[in-house]
């Protein structure tokens, strides 16, 4: 089973975060511009999902599959909290209904 870390702009580091952990980190960030939340894949750090925003200010999501060539973002930028913790459980749970749930487009970095 694969095995994951979940950081946030605090530096706080959750080895294989659990829901409610998961959960917590994402209502836990401040408004302001600079927070985020980043799942990664432990065995390819450029493996992983990630959250831009705050629950009050609302969310961007993207996600990267090994390259930045494989960089997509979500085409909502008004992504709620219960977006984004939902699609970080289904990452974690490694099925693609987070994939699924969402528009993505390929970002050029």
């Amino acid at each position: 089973m694969p095995s994951f870390t979940l950081t946030n702009q605090e530096d706080q580091v959750f080895h294989d975060p659990s829901p409610e952990q998961i959960s917590a980190v994402v209502a836990g960030l401040p408004p302001g511009g600079d927070a985020f939340v980043i799942l990664a894949d432990d065995a390819d750090d450029m493996t992983f999902i990630q959250a831009i925003g705050s629950p009050a200010e609302g969310f961007g999501l993207e996600y990267q599959e090994g390259s930045l060539d494989r960089h997509f973002a979500c085409t909502s930028q008004d992504l709620t909290a219960e977006h984004v913790v939902l699609a970080l459980r289904s990452y974690l749970r490694g099925d693609a209904a987070w994939k699924t749930a969402f528009a993505w487009e390929r970002m050029e970095l």
